[in-house]
Formats: structure tokens, C-alpha cells, sequence
């Protein structure tokens, strides 16, 4: 079974709308399951609020520094290789497969930077939700009831 992390904003019609989904592989996904664990119940629509995006965000940077510093780990390991006692083979090994692993965190990195865009995106929503007013009735758009998610 697939999991899938789908994020909607609520109208002033009460009805949901889309925004964007996700695997449950993803960053976004991991970011959501950190917050809010894994036994989340299925198909059940949720609010997601300013401090569940902060939390959010500050978790995905983290994991995105860490990221970094293990890229930068890397590459000194990489120049340490050279003054080892190996042979040149074993070196040339070693190098060829730290820049295997350094592509991979790259790669890694890329994905923690795009689930803090979107989280940070969401948090923009909800930022302009909050000074908004319903063209309805003039009525100020509850920012708390404004962003819903759900797992599927």
C-alpha cells in the first residue's frame, strides 16, 4: 500500500482544494511523519498550523545542515586520502567512492531544500490567510483553519 501526504487550503465555500501531493518517501512525507509520528489516521483531513510549519521547517533545515556538514566531511576526507600509506589504487578507490556518496547527500540535500520551500510556502499561504478578510461576508479568514493535510 502507498502512502501519500495531499495538502488542500479550505475556501470560503468549505470545500477542499488541492495544492500538492506526496509520496510517502519523500522529504515532505518525512517531515510530516517527524511532526505528527506515523499513526496518523487515514483519510482524515487535519488543520496544519503556523507552529506545525515552524516546527516543520526548523526540522528540514536541520536535517539539510547535516547534510551539508556530511558533504564537507567528505570532501576532507578526500583530501586526507592522499597522504595515506595506500596504494594509489586503494586511493583512487576510496576518492571515486566518497564522490559516489557525495553525490547521493547532494542529491539528499536537494530534496530537504525542496520540502522547506514547500513548507515555507504553506507558511506564506498562512501568513496571508491571516490578514485576509472573506470576500463574502468581510469576515477575517480563520489562518487556522485555513491549510489542511491528509494521509492516504
Amino acid at each position: 500500500m502507498s502512502i501519500t501526504y495531499s495538502f488542500y487550503f479550505k475556501g470560503n465555500d468549505g470545500k477542499f482544494y488541492p495544492l500538492d501531493s506526496f509520496g510517502g518517501g519523500s522529504k515532505v512525507a518525512e517531515g510530516m511523519s517527524a511532526q505528527f509520528g506515523r499513526n496518523c489516521a487515514y483519510e482524515t483531513r487535519k488543520p496544519l498550523t503556523k507552529s506545525d510549519l515552524k516546527e516543520i521547517i526548523s526540522f528540514e533545515n536541520d536535517r539539510a545542515q547535516s547534510s551539508e556538514n556530511r558533504i564537507e566531511e567528505y570532501r576532507q576526507r578526500q583530501k586526507d586520502i592522499g597522504s595515506w600509506n595506500n596504494s594509489i589504487e586503494d586511493k583512487i578507490r576510496m576518492i571515486s567512492d566518497l564522490d559516489e556518496t557525495i553525490d547521493e547527500e547532494k542529491c539528499d540535500l536537494s530534496y530537504y531544500k525542496h520540502s522547506v520551500h514547500f513548507f515555507e510556502f504553506l507558511s506564506d499561504i498562512l501568513d496571508e490567510a491571516e490578514y485576509s478578510y472573506s470576500d463574502d461576508s468581510n469576515a477575517k479568514v480563520d489562518a487556522n483553519d485555513y491549510i489542511y493535510w491528509e494521509v492516504s
